[in-house]
């Protein structure tokens, strides 16, 4: 797991117009001794964000999509992100996420590793992911840009809305 650096955060969310969550607490894991795998220990301050986000899918079962998706954000912190989506997605799912920054240019691209999954309506999940890596930001705040992964007549599609 990574965390962004604050500068990076802290462009993504002014990127984002994003307002602080009321819960700015540390949650603890509710999962009796964690046995289930999908308990939360967060250890950063979430930010509440009424925002989409564009996912890049890097399995080969595509529970996420055939090709990139627009998601809606639910919170952000700096360790990671919640989402909606409208499937199934597995525990260790890994994607790109592309998150706008302040300096307007090419987005943010992280990787990231899917951690919590919770239905909460039919066709309507609450997925969490980890950071892993950032793969391409700024250059200003870092190495230059890596290439991202272009996956063939990848249209984007939109769910959970």
């Amino acid at each position: 797991m990574t965390q962004l650096a604050a500068p990076l955060f802290q462009q993504i969310v002014s990127a984002l117009d994003a307002r602080v969550a009321l819960e700015a607490r540390v949650a603890r894991d509710e999962a009796p001794g964690g046995s289930r795998g999908t308990g939360s220990r967060r250890r950063e301050r979430r930010v509440g964000v009424r925002a989409s986000a564009t996912l890049i899918p890097l399995t080969a079962n595509d529970t996420l999509a055939a090709g990139p998706i627009v998601v809606p954000l639910r919170d952000l912190s700096a360790a990671g992100m919640g989402f909606l989506h409208t499937g199934k997605v597995e525990l260790d799912e890994q994607f790109v996420v592309l998150l706008p920054h302040g300096a307007g240019g090419d987005p943010v691209a992280v990787l990231c590793r899917v951690v919590y999954y919770q239905p909460l309506a039919e066709r309507v999940f609450a997925v969490g992911a980890e950071f892993v890596r950032v793969l391409r930001q700024p250059a200003e705040d870092g190495p230059a840009p890596l290439p991202l992964p272009v996956q063939p007549g990848g249209g984007l599609r939109r769910v959970a809305s």
